[in-house]
This record gives structure tokens, C-alpha cells and sequence, in this order.
């Protein structure tokens, strides 16, 4: 909304509201006023340290079929700072467009949460456990001459691909983190009810929808949303990405 534009600081640590310069404050501030909507710090805490804290609790544990056994210990998420949380609330709110109520469920459900210069998109085995992690940098960078975008971590399994729960009946496969969460928010615009969503991470459609067949026949319905590229050379090879 217009009215409740933010600005962030991460020198200051701090944000403000763009039209009310007197009214703002910290991550817990933030938190009373965007995501628990109740001027209550104590409440505020509680909300951080269950989903923002080293012990993160999750609302949605997804139900793959049949379990995998995994030999590798699960990931661990790296410690919360309130710098990371204000600037990736801040690239998500007023860079990517996304609302503050789709950025609470994504957290709440351990589906999302924040890193060091990004912001990071998370994938969990059938016990809650992490086991894969993929960063999308809020500041785009250089290697080997490449502009690298996103970055997983060591040890992550696209097996386990982050999903955003919603109906049983639809589920919808998309290939980045925040396109799932863009698409979260079309629903919620549209009065529509909010179906599940599943983040690929990556472009062969056909090879994952294989690989995760007994999943996916949970569902009555599979949506797969197709990137739209920026020119028509660029769109067919993509799309012959995506048939692999």
C-alpha cells in the first residue's frame, strides 16, 4: 500500500515509514506493526524468536511421498541478524512488490527466511528437516565473468524443493522463490483461495515433474508457470530448457 511505503537503513538498522518519518524503529518495531499488527513487544519477541531465531519453528512440513532416507546430516540455517531481516523485508516490499502478509505466511510455514545479502528460499524433508537452501542476492554479483543472481548452499538437495502450502486440490510449479511468492500474492489480490506452490529452482520441468511424480499425484491439478523472457531468442531457449 501506498500509504504504508518503507524506507530501510542498513546503515542505521532501522526503517521509517516514507510518509510518517517520526514513525518507525528496529526489526521488533517492525514486527508489531507489519506482521502481529498489535502494538505488543512481548508478542513481537515471541514471534522472532519462534521464526526468526536459531530454533525455527514451521507451520507446514511437506508430506513427500514415499520418505527418503538421507544419509547427509540436514543444513543449518545461519544466524539471524536484524540487518539481514530489514534488508531483505526491504528488497521484497519495495523491489519485488510482495506483500508483508505473504512474507509472514512464507516465514511462519519455513519456507523463507533471511541471510546476508539476500534473501533465501527453503527446501525440507518429510521431518521438518532442512535440506536445501537457495539465496537470491538482493545485490546481484560478479564471478568468472558470469552476473550470478542466486546461490545455493553447500550440501543442498533440489530433491527438496521449497513448497508454500495453500489448497490440496492445485499445485503450482514455478522456478524461483520469489515468483512463488508474487504468485501467492496474485491470489490474495483476486479474492482467490491460495493453492500450493512448489519452487523448481531450476529450469528442466520435465526431469523434476518426473523425479516427483508421487508427490505431485497428491494433487487433482499440476500448473507449471513458464518464465517470460525478455526477447524471443532468449524465450526459446528456455523453453527447450524446460522440456529437458
Amino acid at each position: 500500500r501506498e500509504d504504508e511505503k518503507i524506507f530501510v537503513s542498513q546503515i542505521k538498522n532501522a526503517w521509517s515509514n516514507a510518509h510518517n518519518l517520526e514513525e518507525g524503529g528496529g526489526a521488533l518495531q517492525f514486527v508489531q506493526r507489519f506482521i502481529i499488527n498489535e502494538n505488543n513487544l512481548g508478542k513481537a519477541r515471541v514471534w522472532m524468536r519462534k521464526h526468526m531465531g536459531l530454533a525455527r519453528n514451521v507451520s507446514f512440513i511437506p508430506k513427500w511421498t514415499p520418505p527418503e532416507k538421507q544419509e547427509s546430516a540436514p543444513l543449518e540455517l545461519p544466524a539471524l541478524d536484524e540487518k539481514s531481516v530489514a534488508a531483505g523485508i526491504d528488497y521484497l516490499t519495495n523491489e519485488r512488490g510482495i506483500s508483508r502478509e505473504t512474507i509472514k505466511t512464507a516465514v511462519e510455514q519455513g519456507a523463507l527466511t533471511f541471510t546476508p545479502g539476500g534473501v533465501a528460499f527453503v527446501g525440507r524433508d518429510g521431518q521438518g528437516a532442512v535440506r536445501n537452501v537457495t539465496t537470491r542476492l538482493t545485490k546481484p554479483m560478479r564471478a568468472n565473468g558470469k552476473l550470478v543472481k542466486a546461490k545455493a548452499m553447500a550440501g543442498s538437495s533440489f530433491d527438496f524443493p521449497p513448497v508454500i502450502a495453500g489448497g490440496n486440490d492445485e499445485i503450482h510449479l514455478v522456478e524461483g522463490g520469489t515468483s512463488a511468492l508474487a504468485l501467492r500474492d496474485i491470489w490474495a489480490r483476486e479474492g482467490t483461495k491460495p493453492q500450493t506452490i512448489l519452487v523448481t529452482s531450476g529450469a528442466a520441468a520435465a526431469a523434476f515433474i518426473e523425479r516427483m511424480a508421487d508427490y505431485l499425484k497428491t494433487f487433482t491439478k499440476v500448473f507449471i508457470h513458464a518464465e517470460h523472457e525478455k526477447s524471443e531468442e532468449v524465450q526459446k531457449r528456455t523453453d527447450a530448457l524446460h522440456k529437458r
